[in-house]
């Protein structure tokens, strides 16, 4: 049988169900999954009662929200990567918003994140999700990728563009990969945040695993020559 044969379908609409949340879309009703998962109201009514039983929902009135076994799970999650554990120390000594992030598909997934103690400063959330190819780390990631595919669909999606300086051009987008891979190290300048910039290097794992990637943006304005060296130094 194929793996998506082996699919439980009760599991697959809960999980599905789960990913309507976001940080945009916090609270829903009834109708609104029915609508963006094409599920029966019916369909949907069952699966909240179930996660609500789990405390994966709470339902008041018309207005569902996520549960605290959500958020138990992710300390967990959290707290079990080594990779956070290992690097927030080194995170907290640049000066800058110092963050790690991770691949999700065509996305990169904000895992952890220092806050500047600056008053002007870059801001990015953990669990925030921003476009893989846009930004210091999101180039980074995508550079020294070993899954092909990512760069295929990429080709074939239009890459919009999230301020004057993103790279939407896939041939410029490969040729700054390829800068990526030789300096083994990633700057950006208003890529995705207009007034930021930020430096990024990747975080290897056994036989030569990519992790993720270790950043620090603020405003471009302090991103000097020296500074960019320092904070490379300092990763």
């Amino acid at each position: 049988m194929k793996p998506k044969e082996k699919e439980s379908i009760a599991v697959s609409r809960a999980l599905q169900l789960l990913n309507v949340f976001s940080f945009k879309k916090d609270s829903f009703t009834l109708t609104e999954p029915s609508n963006h998962l094409g599920y029966y109201k019916s369909t949907v009514h069952r699966l909240v009662k179930t996660l609500e039983r789990w405390n994966y929902l709470r339902k008041e009135g018309n207005k569902i929200t996520l549960g605290p076994q959500v958020f138990i799970l992710g300390e967990i999650y959290y707290h079990s990567l080594d990779l956070i554990r290992l690097s927030e120390p080194i995170l907290k000594e640049s000066g800058e918003t110092a963050a790690i992030y991770v691949r999700d598909r065509l996305d990169r997934l904000c895992l952890c994140r220092v806050q500047s103690p600056q008053h002007i400063r870059h801001s990015v959330e953990p669990g925030q999700k921003l476009p893989i190819y846009t930004g210091a780390s999101g180039k980074l990631l995508l550079a020294f990728c070993q899954d092909d595919s990512i760069l295929k669909t990429l080709k074939s999606t239009s890459l919009t563009p999230l301020t004057p300086k993103t790279i939407t051009d896939f041939d410029t987008l490969i040729k700054e990969l390829e800068r990526t891979r030789q300096a083994g190290f990633s700057i950006s300048f208003g890529e995705r945040d207009l007034p930021a910039a930020a430096v990024a290097i990747p975080v290897w794992g056994g036989q030569q695993r990519l992790y993720g990637s270790l950043s620090n943006s603020g405003p471009a304005s302090r991103f000097t020559k020296e500074k960019q060296h320092q904070l490379h130094c300092l990763l």
